[in-house]
């Protein structure tokens, strides 16, 4: 065979039926495979895996071709069945082309499962954008989803975090929830490492379990039933609360997250209520691939993220530097609100917590940290002597269009000039 024909191979990579379009020697070492070896398929993305197993088969039955004809196959791209080039028996003649015939057949079905994959996938991506949902390190990064989330808030933290030379330090969050914030923060190297801290113990086995045992969290994702059954036996996990089985108490509690409606997990009914008759399935917000993406990043990040669950003035008071490295790290701050909080939470606070919660706050002179509230004039007045601004945030949580939340730090703590905070959040100052 000359050079020429060493450097091509007439494969169906993309499932075409036409089998002799050219394809270069180098489609396969694309993803990680040789087009003149034909092995084992070791390292190949799921991705690409029907890819290459069709260019493989392809060069499978071109070899035997060859075995048969001696020099190829009688004209390029020829499908008929090749001639033998020289006498065998013709139990051998018979064995060779029945091989080679199968090899055909192999390759061809493999090339109609590639674009029946790649259809899927396609799909599914272009489902995920539509929701803004597209996986890690896009819009979103944690896998839960949380009531009044301020992962939005990122961005205004990072130049708060910026501009007070707290660059790379480390980020404490007493009422982490979803971690939106914490995540994105570390994802996009603004902080070292997280601290997060949730009262609630369901919430926090939730944390252990994706950060700790990130692989067998998304195996259970990828393969868990999406069912009213399923969602029953899930919920009496949950409520049964049982720390002796933290794996499954955690997931359930994701579990829950994902298939109730608005993310609330105290009381709520699934998506589609419980007969499954309306348009939204249980399964509506339970995009496997993308979560089980965001879990493994977490696994990948585990010697950067600290869990807790306590509460949370006790949190900072214990787990917070003393003396000077105070003001070298960074606090936010968002408490349970002070209407409805007992709706949305499994941890709302009385007046007397949100009053002690200030006066603590309101104490540290050396601690950088960003608190948001709910817009009541109950916590204006209680933080009167720190600096408060409106965030006007958009919810699809009960309220439709803006609602008003206040934005809240110490007056020795530098803030960015007031503007728009990606599509979700704007904020201004009074």
């Amino acid at each position: 065979m000359d050079s020429a024909s060493r450097s091509s191979c007439t494969a169906t990579c993309c499932g075409m039926h036409n089998i002799s379009a050219p394809v270069s020697a180098n489609a396969c070492n694309r993803t990680g495979t040789s087009s003149v070896r034909i092995g084992l398929l070791s390292s190949t993305s799921a991705k690409t895996w029907p890819m290459c197993v069709a260019a493989r088969l392809d060069m499978a039955a071109r070899l035997a071709g060859r075995a048969l004809s001696g020099n190829g196959m009688a004209g390029t791209g020829d499908v008929g069945r090749p001639q033998l080039a020289c006498p065998v028996s013709h139990a051998t003649s018979v064995a060779l082309h029945a091989l080679w015939f199968w090899l055909y057949a192999i390759r061809h079905v493999v090339a109609v499962a590639e674009q029946a994959w790649s259809a899927v996938r396609a799909a599914a991506m272009q489902g995920d954008a539509a929701r803004g949902d597209t996986g890690v390190g896009v819009k979103f990064d944690s896998p839960l989803r949380y009531p009044g989330g301020k992962a939005a808030l990122a961005p205004f933290l990072a130049k708060t975090i910026a501009l007070n030379d707290l660059d790379g330090c480390a980020y404490y969050e007493p009422f982490a929830g979803g971690a939106g914030a914490a995540l994105r923060l570390l994802r996009d190297g603004a902080v070292s490492c997280v601290h997060i801290n949730d009262f609630d113990p369901r919430i926090a086995a939730f944390w252990r379990a994706a950060v700790e045992q990130s692989e067998r969290f998304a195996d259970a994702i990828t393969s868990v039933k999406l069912n009213v059954e399923e969602w029953k036996r899930q919920r009496g996990v949950y409520l049964a609360k049982d720390a002796s089985k933290p794996f499954e108490l955690g997931f359930a509690t994701f579990y829950l997250n994902r298939c109730n409606r608005a993310g609330i997990l105290f009381g709520a009914a699934p998506i589609g209520g419980y007969e499954q008759a309306g348009e939204w399935k249980l399964g509506a917000r339970f995009y496997r691939e993308t979560l089980a993406e965001r879990v493994r990043d977490l696994g990948h990040r585990a010697a950067q993220i600290h869990i807790s669950s306590m509460d949370a003035q006790r949190f900072l008071v214990e787990k917070l530097p003393r003396g000077h490295d105070r003001g070298r790290v960074f606090a936010f701050l968002d408490p349970p609100y002070w209407e409805k909080g007992g709706r949305l939470y499994f941890s709302s606070y009385s007046p007397k917590d949100h009053n002690e919660l200030a006066r603590y706050m309101q104490r540290q002179k050396a601690l950088n940290w960003v608190m948001s509230y709910d817009n009541a004039q109950e916590i204006r007045k209680m933080y009167a002597d720190s600096s408060i601004s409106e965030l006007s945030v958009r919810y699809s949580l009960y309220r439709v269009g803006g609602a008003q939340e206040l934005l809240i730090a110490p007056g020795h703590l530098q803030l960015p000039p007031p503007e728009p905070l990606e599509d979700a959040l704007a904020w201004t100052t009074t």
